[in-house]
């Protein structure tokens, strides 16, 4: 290798080489960001309509389906989603991975813009967004005290937000449970009845009796006036002796129909912090930003700000995602680092040489600390995945500088001078090398450009493996060999250990050199008990489960509640308040946050509570959850979920793994079935928290008019909608362009009846509206109220009908077995070729995309290493015999998830895949010196023999390296560690049951193949 001898006769040349490498990554490390997870761009659009006091039903047919109609046709789109509720329409365009998600944004908005003139002119204008992974709070801060909620509100609000939103890498500030002053404007139905006055004359005296406007300039010979009319009422009195009207020719003002109160609006959610009124402040961050820096500054500005609050209020964190991320990292490097050692006492119990090991160790920290240089060239961050392989690199990255080592070290103890030696072993050695570090980097590209959402997340994993490994490459054949031929040094007189274990390495290594033998003479019976022994490993995979990714241990988790629909506040604050003493009994809990109504669709019967755990505890985070969710099983009147906090999204995305929706074009149909699954799906031992987003049970007023009498009176219908509106439903928007001003800020205005004149269904009867002449008709004989109920949301996906099915998976059931349920009962329920059917959502729906992703990856990297063994050693066959490694590899990795209960998860599938890459070194160890024996004249047996006793060592050594580097990520215990222990498990099983059957039957195959060869060669020839 030309390489290695330049390296050897310029050892500065060498160093200088990997130091460029290493001073890059050390300047890296310090610029990376550090987050959870990858920044990805989700293809996702969301197009949110409002129409103040419309009802679902108006907001489907008015502006849902118009808009649904609308964007149907932009190219791409893989789902589109509808909620219509009360006031609010929500539209989700999903698109393919592989579509320009900007194009795309702007062909939506091109469309919704080419239909606003369709829409009702009452719409407020669409708010189109694209979906942001970093939209989800990375820290919430929770403002509570003994004072008024509306005082915290205009707290949080007009100080605190600004301060915070100014800091570097702050999206926006997302504050939760407000109250903010608001002047309303109370009337009594009697008193306007008796002055003759109708509420649409006071809402037009409000607006044209307070305002403020500019009236032009006055010019005089000098100077020129701007001119502006101050008429705007800025207090509760003001309001009271505005004059509205007049009756009989009297004057009549304000307070004698009813009283202006400068007050907060009325409560329409609860929000607390550890059972305490409060209001919380969510902070996201931009796209790349470092989470864990933004956070430090917002809990070091927070310190700054908690002396000058105001006397009775508190500011704690409620929640500081930062803190799991910062201890998931810290738990990684800590297996790196103890990782590290373990390998590298490995390499010294079979060198027994410390000069030897630590020439072997260099290239660990050079590949690992290289690797952050490549990360920030790459603009990655320090997260999970990038951690995750870096971490699973530790075995693989001093694998190349061992063997390189070793042959260095055979051929020095044989007498060779250490110069030669150095150089010898790199011209035999190399092939070899390069062969199993191209095999690794096959593996993990394919893993990088998986296609889907699952290759997003790995793309940054899949690489900065490739990346790393190819350092160590580029270690192993520049600094290794340079180190080698100057300080090694082979003793021939050693100690009582050192002949004490080379002893049992030269009786192993006989013992397996007799194995070979045998097993040579009983050929058939290795074969027959090797393909015994793997379709038994095929069978056992039944028995394991599959899900998509392994339950999280971050420290927080969800519980979501609903209660009855058209629960009202107060009947909400008690149920919270129950909830709220048991959600208290939780083991370790640190602290609770609450908030109902709060981006849950708005819905006042919802809400949930945020759990953060203590570090230190002796239950982990499911366990805690499953004493939770008993706890709570018991509550009457309320409806519970206990779940994992999701990975994006925010607390407002239900996250339940098992998600199944029910489409169909009729609503009825589709309920019917709906609640036929679910019934069957809560007698199903293992899953737990079965509900849906049904919302058809809301308690409804339908009011009907008498068109002809009412047009007779010259009563009109929107005149009568608009008294109601105003006078019940108290709508805010009727002053939307006419907001107060208070102390030099603006807030909304309101106007409705006195509470004792609208708490029965009878009130409304009670109103009087103006006809088209002024005088006021009793809505007694123009309208009929019809109690029943209607839907709160109306869902739809791809543009049919649809309710969505959400269930939980606990005791350690696999994701795979609900899916079998749900296929089980759905196919009963739901009548073959009908209009109706069912889709997977959520996790479920990702589960068999991925596999399916994962399998084209895992036959593409077998190709791919195919391809590469077949260049290095110009064969067709030989590459073949290398890779029968691989399904001995399989044996070990499905006995390791059975035998440590652990199911088939994405993250145990690439541990899987990197197994290919593993285990295909050992192979190419043993075939490649056969080869070489065979160049050199040696017959197959005596070649074989002298392989397997020479490649012995450096199979083990590599081995075990790989297996104690990756022992501390599989037994760990630390936070985020469940998710990451499957794939180490399957890792060793798999390396350990892969070198001893390599070991025996990659040499009794290559016999076979060699004998095939020959036949072969026989047959041509004699054409």
């Amino acid at each position: 290798m030309k390489i290695s001898d330049i390296s050897i006769k310029r050892p500065v040349f060498a160093v200088m080489m990997v130091s460029i490498f290493v001073v890059f990554g050390i300047f890296g490390y310090f610029a990376l960001a550090v987050n959870l997870y990858p920044s990805i761009q989700f293809p996702i659009v969301t197009i949110t309509t409002t129409m103040p006091g419309a009802s679902p039903r108006e907001m489907e047919l008015d502006v849902t389906k118009k808009i649904e109609d609308a964007v149907n046709s932009v190219s791409g789109i893989k789902h589109i989603m509808s909620s219509s509720s009360v006031g609010m329409s929500n539209v989700i365009i999903e698109f393919h991975l592989n579509r320009n998600i900007a194009h795309r944004y702007q062909s939506v908005t091109a469309d919704v813009d080419a239909i606003l003139d369709t829409l009702p002119k009452n719409i407020n204008t669409p708010i189109i967004k694209k979906l942001n992974i970093n939209s989800s709070p990375v820290m919430w801060i929770a403002l509570s005290g003994d004072r008024s909620r509306r005082f915290l509100s205009f707290y949080a609000q007009k100080v605190l937000e600004r301060k915070f939103e100014r800091l570097p890498g702050v999206g926006r500030i997302i504050i939760g449970g407000i109250r903010s002053r608001r002047m309303i404007f109370y009337v009594n139905n009697n008193e306007m009845t008796a002055h003759g006055i109708s509420i649409n004359r006071v809402i037009s005296a409000i607006k044209s009796q307070s305002i403020s406007a500019p009236t032009g300039n006055l010019k005089t010979d000098t100077k020129t006036y701007f001119t502006y009319l101050k008429g705007r009422l800025h207090t509760a009195k003001g309001f009271d002796r505005m004059i509205i009207g007049n009756y009989k020719g009297i004057p009549i003002r304000f307070s004698q129909i009813g009283r202006a109160v400068n007050s907060e609006a009325p409560e329409a959610s609860i929000t607390t912090f550890d059972g305490k009124p409060a209001v919380g402040l969510g902070i996201t961050i931009k796209t790349h930003a470092n989470t864990v820096k933004v956070v430090a500054e917002a809990k070091h500005l927070l310190t700054l700000i908690r002396p000058s609050l105001p006397p009775g209020i508190n500011a704690q964190i409620a929640y500081n995602s930062a803190t799991f991320i910062k201890k998931s990292i810290s738990d990684v490097e800590f297996d790196i680092i103890w990782g590290t050692i373990l390998t590298i006492f490995v390499v010294f119990f079979f060198l027994k040489n410390l000069r030897t090991t630590l020439i072997a160790a260099t290239a660990l920290p050079a590949a690992i600390i290289s690797a952050f240089g490549f990360l920030r060239l790459m603009n990655f961050s320090l997260n999970n995945m990038t951690m995750l392989g870096l971490s699973l690199s530790v075995g693989l990255l001093i694998d190349d500088a061992i063997v390189v080592l070793e042959n260095i070290y055979r051929h020095v103890e044989n007498g060779e001078d250490r110069m030669y030696a150095s150089s010898k072993s790199m011209k035999e050695i190399g092939i070899a090398v390069m062969a199993t570090t191209f095999s690794i980097v096959a593996v993990f590209v394919p893993v990088a450009f998986m296609p889907g959402m699952i290759g997003r997340f790995f793309y940054e994993f899949g690489l900065t493996v490739a990346f790393a490994v190819l350092i160590s490459l580029f270690v192993s054949f520049t600094l290794t060999p340079m180190l080698s031929s100057r300080f090694i040094v082979y003793k021939k007189e050693h100690g009582f250990l050192f002949i004490f274990f080379e002893n049992i390495m030269k009786q192993t290594t006989n013992i397996y050199k007799k194995v070979i033998g045998w097993s040579l003479n009983h050929r058939s019976v290795i074969i027959i008990s090797a393909i015994i022994i793997f379709a038994f490993s095929l069978y056992l995979t039944k028995y394991i489960g599959k899900e998509m990714m392994p339950p999280s241990n971050s420290g927080n988790f969800l519980i979501y509640f609903k209660a009855p629909e058209g629960t009202s506040v107060k009947v909400m604050k008690k149920y919270s308040h129950v909830l709220y003493k048991i959600v208290k009994k939780t083991p370790f809990e640190k602290s609770i946050f609450m908030a109902t109504a709060s981006g849950i669709n708005g819905s006042r019967y919802k809400g949930l509570f945020f759990v953060s755990l203590k570090n230190s505890r002796n239950l982990n985070q499911q366990q805690v959850m499953n004493i939770v969710r008993k706890n709570l099983s018991a509550t009457p009147g309320v409806f519970t979920q206990v779940m994992d906090m999701p990975v994006v999204g925010g607390a407002s995305s239900n996250v339940s793994p098992l998600q199944v929706i029910i489409m169909g074009p009729g609503i009825k149909k589709t309920i019917i079935y709906s609640k036929k699954l679910i019934k069957d799906l809560r007698k199903v031992p293992g899953l737990v928290d079965v509900t849906s987003n049904m919302q058809f049970r809301q308690p409804e007023l339908l009011i009907h008019v008498n068109r002809n009498l009412a047009g007779s009176l010259g009563v009109s219908v929107s005149s009568i909608a608009e008294t109601i509106d105003a006078l019940i439903g108290g709508d805010i928007n009727i002053f939307k362009d006419y907001n107060f001003i208070y102390k030099g800020r603006t807030y909304n205005q309101q106007i409705r009846l006195f509470g004792n004149e609208r708490n029965n269904i009878k009130d409304i009867k009670n109103l009087y509206v103006a006809n088209n002449v002024g005088k006021l008709v009793s809505l007694s004989d123009l309208i009929s109220v019809k109690n029943t109920i209607g839907p709160q949301v109306i869902n739809r996906r791809d543009l049919e009908n649809a309710v969505t099915i959400y269930a939980n998976m606990s005791n350690h059931v696999p994701l795979s077995y609900g899916i079998t349920k749900v296929r089980q009962y759905a196919s009963r329920i739901i009548p073959k070729k009908s209009l109706y059917s069912y889709q997977f959502g959520g996790m479920a729906s990702k589960l068999n995309r991925s596999f399916d992703a994962m399998g084209s990856t895992l036959l593409l990297a077998l190709i791919i290493v195919y391809m590469i063994l077949a260049s290095l050693y110009d064969s067709f066959i030989d590459p073949l015999v290398i890779m029968v490694s691989v399904p001995f590899a399989l044996i070990g990795a499905i006995g390791g998830l059975l035998l440590m209960h652990k199911s088939l998860s994405i993250i145990a599938l690439i541990g899987i895949i990197l197994l290919i890459g593993l285990v295909v070194k050992n192979a190419i160890l043993l075939v490649d010196f056969i080869i070489l024996s065979r160049e050199k004249g040696l017959n197959k047996y005596d070649s074989i023999i002298e392989a397997g006793s020479i490649r012995f060592r450096p199979i083990l050594m590599t081995t075990l390296a790989m297996v104690f580097g990756m022992l501390p990520i599989a037994t760990g215990f630390g936070v985020g560690s469940s998710s990451r222990a499957p794939m180490a498990i399957d890792v060793i099983g798999g390396l350990l049951t892969s070198m001893f059957l390599t070991l025996v039957v990659v040499p009794v195959l290559y016999s076979y193949v060699d004998n095939l060869k020959g036949f072969l060669n026989k047959v041509f020839l004699k054409r």
